[in-house]
């Protein structure tokens, strides 16, 4: 029988091959149209005599499954329609793993999500030591829990405590440590897996025949040992669910719905256990939640699409990359170029100065190492990528220069030149947090070799750069600079010039409202409070402390130099910024630090609000000013061209500015609740506390 997803066929010595080919497609999805000839494929199998083993396979180099067609669960609009949809998997699954002959598993690249499930099904896993293969559950970073057995499967074969760490988490295994958890019983190299995988199906048919595959059916059918039991009975739930308060704060329901089925399967059988997952995963599939972290696993895909269509246009190998200052932005910066395979030479006005980039990275490195992500040989290697200097003569080739200097147009006028003189062909891209990149280009001989490149601190752990190009940046110079940010963090956004960008601006936005509401009465830790409780990962007050009051002056005086009305100074300011008081890098803030710990300074407060007038306001207003005055910014800089597209309005904000992924993005969030609601809610902000919350005219049409 010819299928279009995947092709059956029996050998001579009667081992079955199932091999998966997913039409149309880079990597193997499940599906419908899959699942259905999948069924169609393991009932030919039931009714042949001659097939006395099964080997279940991928085509695709590197590819075994990627998980699930995510329009699947997008496609899921009722509880009651979510659940058909698992049990009808469920169903095909279940096939599978009651197959009367043996079954094995043959695993190169990718093995995630509904694909796991699917080998958890077969009777023995075999998987490649390529370094692409990898193994995980990763369901809950989309909103909802393995729903194909998942949940009751690996509990049973790797144990309880293993399974939650993978289910809870989402995290990924690689070969090696799979087969030290049970997941998979062999790792061979990638050259050998197919010819290996076909033995151990002959083995397994010749040597244990069907007494032990009576065994294994008999251990799927009930529930685990009397240790798992004991497990969850004991003091373990209660410690997990409160980890996972602390870690969701309750914006997050999957985790407590995976929980729950995975502690179920230590109580019962394994047809009961699959019945409640399909319960709970049409529950949280039907969540905001799962539609707004569906929207950013879409958004991201595309974008990594997008910029790699952009990296590809550049040819050239990696070369040398110059970095002008070694503060902790140039280090971090520096750091992950050099873990990339760059050349870096790094530049400072003094030798001391430059030589902290060494240690900086050897920190970091190191980390690594511990972590055993990396091995002490490759920590040497990039280490010696790396060659701080005081000197310009070494940035005489380097392909890409990126400034990370003091804050101020004349300064980087002066650098740019520096630059021209020695290598008038670099591409300059400057890290500024605010400064319109025109004003900076203008310094410069060619225009159209500036751009802006806004990294995000700590460079290393930052998932996101900032490409800002001005009506003169040449399609190559963006090329160039979206191929190394590309390598150097997991998305890039590129926007169009104006001051402070997207990011920048719209957490200015942000942020001054917090500062408003600390003028006119509350206190730093009440607002930072609420904003934490509104499910972003840092409060207001405590991240002007760590970006540091003399960063966060020369941003706000840039905003509102350009746009007052919305980026009004707040009252008291110059009490706030007097006396050295920079943050937590000196000591005091709006907290005073010491030994470890952090206290809202009182008497800073007590002179601020002195100078301005008081209101009562709740945790409800303190929210909503902050995120509707990020909403509002946002549409602003949509309707003004500094963003390309929504999507990207709604990646930034989440990867580079914390903004609640729960909530999808601003401009997510402002779609699920309607234009309608987002206007009012505006108007109604307007009235009560100013211009800051104007309506774009793209709310209003």
């Amino acid at each position: 029988m010819e299928r279009k997803h995947l092709t059956l066929e029996v050998k001579e010595n009667g081992t079955a091959v199932i091999t998966l080919d997913m039409a149309e497609s880079k990597v193997n999805l499940i599906n419908f149209e899959l699942l259905t000839e999948f069924k169609e494929a393991l009932e030919e199998l039931t009714s042949n005599a001659s097939a006395r083993a099964l080997v279940v396979t991928s085509a695709k180099k590197a590819q075994f499954i990627a998980g699930a067609d995510i329009k699947l669960i997008q496609g899921i609009h009722s509880i009651e329609s979510g659940y058909q949809l698992c049990v009808q998997a469920q169903e095909i699954y279940t096939q599978l793993a009651n197959l009367n002959i043996p079954t094995v598993c043959s695993i190169e690249g990718p093995c995630l999500g509904g694909g796991l499930e699917l080998a958890l099904c077969c009777q023995y896993r075999l998987a490649s030591d390529s370094s692409s293969t990898v193994l995980g559950l990763p369901e809950v970073q989309i909103g909802v829990l393995p729903g194909l057995g998942g949940t009751q499967r690996l509990p049973r074969l790797i144990g309880l405590q293993a399974s939650l760490d993978m289910i809870l988490t989402g995290r990924k295994v690689k070969p090696a440590k799979a087969l030290k958890l049970g997941l998979v019983d062999e790792v061979v190299p990638a050259s050998l897996l197919a010819k290996r995988s076909m033995q151990a199906a002959t083995e397994l048919r010749d040597r244990l025949g069907q007494a032990w595959i009576n065994t294994q059916k008999r251990g799927q059918s009930k529930a685990s040992n009397w240790l798992g039991k004991l497990a969850a009975r004991s003091f373990l739930p209660m410690k997990l669910r409160q980890d996972l308060e602390k870690k969701t704060r309750g914006h997050y329901p999957a985790p407590f719905k995976a929980l729950e089925s995975v502690l179920n399967s230590q109580k019962t059988t394994l047809a009961e256990g699959l019945r409640l997952e399909a319960e709970l995963f049409a529950e949280c599939a039907t969540t905001s939640v799962s539609k707004s972290l569906i929207h950013l696993y879409e958004i991201t895909t595309q974008n990594r699409a997008d910029s790699a269509r952009m990296a590809d246009a550049v040819t050239q190998e990696k070369t040398k990359v110059g970095v002008l200052g070694a503060g902790l932005m140039g280090s971090g910066i520096t750091t992950v170029a050099a873990a990339q395979g760059y050349p870096i030479v790094i530049k400072d006005q003094n030798a001391d100065s430059a030589g902290r980039v060494m240690a900086y990275a050897d920190k970091v490195y190191s980390r690594e190492v511990e972590r055993k992500r990396i091995r002490a040989f490759e920590k040497g290697k990039r280490l010696n990528r790396i060659h701080p200097t005081t000197e310009y003569k070494p940035f005489d080739n380097a392909e890409i220069v990126i400034e990370a200097v003091f804050e101020d147009v004349a300064v980087k006028h002066k650098v740019i030149q520096e630059i021209e003189a020695i290598n008038p062909k670099a591409i300059f891209a400057t890290n500024t947090s605010a400064i319109p990149i025109g004003d900076i280009a203008q310094g410069a001989a060619r225009p159209e070799q500036v751009l802006g490149m806004h990294f995000f601190s700590p460079v290393e752990k930052m998932q996101l750069v900032e490409v800002i190009t001005t009506k003169d940046t040449s399609e190559e110079a963006l090329h160039r600079v979206v191929k190394l940010a590309r390598e150097m963090n997991t998305h890039v956004v590129v926007v169009n010039d104006g001051p402070g960008f997207f990011t920048s601006r719209v957490l200015s936005a942000f942020l001054g409202q917090a500062l408003l509401c600390y003028a006119e009465g509350t206190p730093a830790d009440q607002i930072d409070a609420a904003l934490t409780e509104l499910g972003f990962p840092v409060g207001p007050m405590t991240l002007i402390d760590e970006v540091g009051l003399d960063v966060a002056a020369k941003v706000m005086k840039v905003m509102n130099d350009h746009l007052p009305l919305r980026f009004p100074k707040p009252a008291g300011w110059e009490a706030i910024s007097a006396d050295g008081r920079a943050g937590k890098k000196s000591g005091k803030g709006f907290y005073l630090y010491s030994k470890g710990k952090k206290v809202a300074d009182q008497a800073l407060h007590q002179k601020v609000t002195s100078t301005s007038a008081s209101r009562n306001l709740t945790r409800r207003d303190i929210q909503e000013r902050c995120l509707y005055a990020f909403l509002c910014e946002s549409l602003h800089c949509l309707e003004e061209g500094i963003l390309r597209s929504q999507d990207d309005g709604d990646l930034a904000s989440v990867f580079g500015l914390g903004f609640p992924p729960f909530l999808g993005g601003p401009f997510f969030l402002m779609k699920q609740q309607g234009v309608d609601t987002t206007t009012r809610k505006l108007e109604e902000l307007r009235q009560r506390f100013g211009d800051a919350f104007a309506s774009p005219q793209l709310t209003r049409a």
